[in-house]
């Protein structure tokens, strides 16, 4: 098996422990650290995350113009183009600290009106730490795209699953003698710094590579400088979509709506994990593709095979939401959350046209073409802004996400007119399969109501004895009426591989 099916496959581990984790962490951080303090860490990490998007999409351009030179055997470019991202990298970090500086100083005349003298000063502490994570982190993203570059998925993927597993052991030991946020931020800066180091020795021992810069190609850094900044305009564009309703919600609405709205967002970052896992590991190959010549039909049959997949695992997930998403929530999170349901269908109805194309936006990055989407977005999240918030003072969070998903089609119907004309995609052959692939999902959803209507145990147990049920019935008719045999050797593989093991 590839490293890109194994990696895959642990990032779909990690995933899965980042959930149990998640279902269980936050209360027992409420329990240790109490809720001013929680709330503390989440107010200055809201703050720093900020500056992480400072990395201006670097990570993504280095990838891209460094599996480049490999797949060309160009070595000495390749080994420049490290050089010169080291230096943007060097610039940023520069600009990053200076500008956490200027937050740092002002922080009492920005939360003077919310925060306590003693919370202040656990503020400014917390603030100083995470700036220091954040200038660490942001450059050593070079080493992240050189391991992505050489393909080498089960090193990072485990290495990553490693920390997720340890660090909140360590959190809950500390908290318990010292229940602080600063205590909180402390193992999370030590744990990721080490991981940084094991990252930097793997880099420069493992995997040879070689940070050299033969001479300043000017060209090349004004390419780089260009692409990125599509990249970072995609970032943007994605505080700006997903992140604003909840402040808009907060001045028209009530602190109510926002907490409904976050859960919901919780549930929508967990479902478009499930998607973003696959093409993470996609760039390098798709960058080593559009080297060759008459590329098109080679990327149009990885963008319908991945697609396909996508697809699979949504609609299974998806469908399962709408069967037993209101039993998930009431049991989760309270009967005075049953808003979440109707907030997060709204959400992720429409972006599942987005997330089973996503690895369009692989190649669009590949292909320097990040333009065209990433100012579409923009736009959209301006446009979503106004009409949210009207939509909030008439519906709250209802009325914001439906607003969002709204738009979101319009702009996902201009992306695939994009893909169409200008990529030069085979949309209509991959939404031909798509429409058929629907039909057996369509089935499998009408038996699930079927089966959401049998009462097996109570609580927990009788939803997890329902959603098992359907999941299985769900693979069944899939596997015979829709699986094509290129998705069948991929799953025997993947259990065959198991049972080796």
């Amino acid at each position: 098996m590839s490293q890109r099916k194994i990696g895959v496959i642990l990032s779909y581990i990690a995933l899965a422990i980042n959930a149990i984790i998640g279902f269980v962490y936050v209360p027992l951080l409420l329990q240790l650290m109490g809720e001013s303090e929680y709330g503390l860490y989440q107010l200055m990490g809201s703050l720093t995350a900020y500056l992480s998007i400072m990395d201006f999409g670097m990570s993504s351009t280095i990838i891209r113009y460094y599996s480049h030179y490999r797949s060309l055997e160009d070595e000495k470019s390749a080994e420049n183009s490290l050089a010169i991202s080291a230096i943007i990298y060097g610039f940023l970090t520069l600009l990053i600290i200076v500008v956490g500086i200027v937050l740092y100083f002002n922080l009492n005349s920005i939360f003077r009106n919310t925060l306590t003298f003693g919370e202040l000063n656990s503020a400014r502490k917390i603030f100083l730490v995470q700036l220091l994570n954040v200038a660490i982190t942001i450059p050593s993203k070079i080493f992240d795209a050189v391991i992505i570059s050489h393909e080498r998925f089960i090193f990072l993927k485990g290495a990553t699953i490693l920390q997720t597993v340890l660090m909140p052991v360590a959190v809950i030991l500390i908290l318990m003698e010292y229940p602080y946020a600063l205590s909180f931020v402390s193992i999370q800066a030590a744990f990721n710094i080490a991981l940084i180091g094991i990252k930097v020795f793997y880099c420069f021992k493992k995997v040879r590579a070689r940070i050299k810069l033969y001479h300043f190609d000017r060209l090349l850094f004004k390419e780089m400088l260009g692409f990125s900044a599509f990249i970072f305009l995609n970032a943007v564009m994605d505080q700006l979509f997903w992140n604003t309703n909840k402040i808009i919600l907060g001045v028209v609405a009530s602190t109510v709506e926002v907490a409904i709205y976050g859960i919901a967002m919780t549930i929508f970052n967990a479902y478009m994990s499930v998607s973003t896992v696959i093409t993470s590991v996609f760039l390098p190959r798709v960058t080593a593709i559009t080297a060759r010549e008459n590329y098109q039909s080679e990327l149009s049959e990885l963008f319908i095979k991945i697609g396909r997949i996508q697809y699979i695992l949504l609609s299974c997930i998806l469908s399962g939401f709408i069967l037993f998403g209101k039993q998930f929530i009431e049991l989760w999170a309270g009967k005075d959350f049953q808003n979440v349901y109707f907030i997060t269908l709204c959400l992720i109805v429409p972006f599942t046209i987005d997330l089973i194309q996503n690895i369009g936006i692989t190649i669009l990055q590949a292909e320097n073409k990040m333009a065209f989407r990433s100012i579409s977005f923009l736009l959209a999240a301006l446009v979503n802004i106004v009409f949210s918030v009207f939509s909030a003072r008439v519906k709250g969070g209802i009325g914001c996400a439906i607003s969002t998903g709204l738009i979101f089609i319009v702009v996902s119907i201009l992306l695939n007119i994009y893909y169409d004309k200008c990529i030069h995609l085979e949309i209509t052959e991959f939404w031909k399969q798509i429409v058929r692939m629907t039909v057996p999902c369509i089935f499998s959803a009408l038996i699930g109501c079927a089966i959401n209507k049998v009462t097996l145990g109570g609580g927990w147990l009788n939803l997890m004895i329902k959603i098992g049920i359907y999941c299985i019935v769900f693979l069944y008719i899939m596997w015979n009426f829709s699986f094509n045999s290129y998705e069948k050797n991929l799953v025997q593989s993947v259990f065959k591989r198991l049972i080796k093991r």
